[in-house]
């Protein structure tokens, strides 16, 4: 067993007892309880130990990043596409599990969600996307970096824990493709072309490494193609609009999306005029995209727990010459 399978089993029995190898809830909710629910503050989510106690894991920048992006929603903004450019160990992953995490509580309290979404079907669950390039990448996305969230929830474990079979997993030797928690709540991955669960309606997730999937100019392929006039095969803006039309298709109330539905395009930079770079000019103009850009030691603090990780030194680098400007005198310093 991997160390990910050997964690979700010491965790599995911790909280539910030595023999178990899976989650049961210990309480059952109630209209009562998601009237309480509902008043939390995403900041109370964020730094809560009995929801997300993040408040000492999460770095400063992405954390004033989902308290301004939910707080602009809450004011009526229709933000309906993340764009987070950051670079390599930024962290960036992590902030989408955090807002996930989010997204997912807010609709895992209802106890109607027709209620809220008028047009949803009778009996229909909410379902969430977690997508990469390729399917073990998703999967890792999925598992090891956003389960843990809920695994460490006490909340979750309380009232809301993921469907997690250990023994199934062991005899199938694999991670599944599906994450499902209780309230008919679902997390799933894919790369781009398993979009849709039957019996679900997409509300959010996010697709990582966005500026690394297919880009073929001169294509002859007419499937998938967003601009067929000039030959373009562009996967990422393909899946990004595709994932915008079906949620906007379920949980766009009076031409908004609701305060907790969102998708995340998240990628380091790729090549110029890749799709974070066409969607920075783009949030110029289109209201409905939240665009940030930071280098690795932005998004990154410089000193973190009491420990120095960067120093307050910079130097110019000229992208012709590809030297540091005045190298020598940069060595001295």
């Amino acid at each position: 067993m991997d160390r990910f399978y050997q964690y979700v089993y010491e965790v599995i029995k911790r909280t539910q007892g030595r023999s178990a190898t899976s989650f049961r809830a210990k309480f059952p909710w109630s209209p009562e309880l998601e009237e309480q629910a509902k008043s939390l503050s995403v900041e109370e989510l964020l730094d809560n130990p009995y929801y997300m106690g993040k408040k000492e894991s999460l770095f400063p920048e992405h954390r004033s990043d989902i308290l301004e992006l939910f707080e602009r929603k809450a004011n009526g903004e229709n933000i309906e596409l993340f764009v987070d450019e950051e670079g390599w160990g930024s962290g960036k992953t992590y902030k989408f599990a955090a807002l996930l995490y989010i997204m997912v509580f807010e609709h895992i309290i209802m106890t109607d969600f027709r209620r809220d979404y008028p047009t949803l079907d009778p009996g229909t669950g909410i379902s969430f996307v977690c997508t990469s390039r390729t399917g073990p990448l998703a999967k890792e996305i999925t598992f090891e970096k956003v389960l843990p969230f809920f695994l460490e929830s006490p909340f979750f474990l309380d009232y809301f824990p993921p469907d997690v079979d250990m023994k199934q997993i062991e005899d199938f030797k694999r991670k599944p493709d599906r994450l499902r928690f209780p309230n008919k709540i679902l997390i799933f991955t894919g790369t781009g072309s398993a979009l849709s669960a039957i019996g679900y309606d997409l509300a959010g997730g996010g697709i990582d490494e966005v500026n690394f999937f297919d880009y073929v100019e001169g294509s002859v392929r007419n499937d998938f193609s967003i601009d067929n006039e000039d030959g373009v095969y562009d996967a990422a803006e393909f899946i990004v609009r595709t994932v915008r039309g079906r949620i906007r298709s379920r949980f766009m109330i009076n031409g908004k999306l609701s305060k907790y539905s969102l998708l995340m395009a998240m990628s380091s930079s790729g090549f110029s005029g890749d799709f974070t770079s066409r969607m920075r000019e783009q949030a110029k103009v289109d209201p409905t995209i939240f665009y940030r850009n930071r280098a690795t030691w932005e998004g990154r603090p410089r000193v973190w727990h009491g420990k120095q990780i960067y120093s307050d030194k910079t130097f110019d680098f000229d992208l012709r010459t590809m030297q540091v400007v005045d190298l020598e005198k940069k060595k001295e310093e």
